[in-house]
């Protein structure tokens, strides 16, 4: 059905054609080559999702297609322009460390990445926190934004967010009161899950 809507023209269908050549799912043999040129046709009938594709593969230049960070970054802008939350956090990426043709921006960054988290992306809600805590050229620290933004990731289940907050509640940040008896508890959660870093922090509490 799928190949024969995507002979046929159907956007959607060749972008899935995509998909199945990319993993080599629904008995299609794993082939990005081909996958691209499925990609390729998807993105010229607008699906988001094939610029995204596209934007990793002209970012590390496979599936037969140069490396070329201009281009991925133009595939990124317009799929996150058309709602994709991946392509939304790409884009973020690109700006806050300077890619392609654009410069440093971080303001542009939490644009993207605000976002992106708010559509759902816990590793956008994620580097913004990160963003806040550490600050970065045009952005000052601020602890309180820092810890709205990981307890957002946090919710979606992102470990490394939920462990930035029982840090966060064990130091008193962001006008918290320290509460060492809750860190411990994260902690202790998180390092039943196998987070290492939680496990550390742990054994320095006991």
């Amino acid at each position: 059905y799928f190949l024969k809507a995507a002979v046929m023209g159907n956007p959607e269908a060749q972008f899935w054609m995509g998909e199945f050549s990319y993993f080599g799912e629904m008995d299609s043999q794993m082939d990005i080559v081909r996958a691209v040129k499925w990609f390729e046709q998807a993105a010229d009938g607008g699906v988001a999702g094939a610029k995204r594709y596209l934007a990793w593969c002209y970012d590390e230049g496979v599936g037969g297609v140069p490396q070329d960070p201009v281009r991925a970054v133009n595939l990124d802008r317009e799929a996150a322009e058309q709602g994709d939350i991946i392509s939304q956090f790409s884009l973020g990426l690109a700006y806050a460390n300077g890619k392609g043709s654009l410069p440093k921006n971080p303001q542009q960054a939490i644009h993207w990445w605000t976002i992106a988290a708010n559509g759902g992306s816990a590793a956008a809600a994620f580097n913004l926190g990160n963003l806040y805590e550490d600050g970065l050229e045009g952005v000052s620290i601020d602890e309180r934004q820092a810890i709205q933004w990981y307890e957002k990731s946090a919710d979606m289940g992102n470990s490394d967010a939920q462990l930035k907050i029982s840090v966060a509640i064990a130091k008193g940040m962001g006008r918290m009161r320290p509460n060492p008896e809750r860190a411990v508890e994260f902690w202790r959660k998180l390092a039943n899950l196998g987070n290492p870093e939680a496990q550390v922090e742990l054994g320095k509490a006991y």
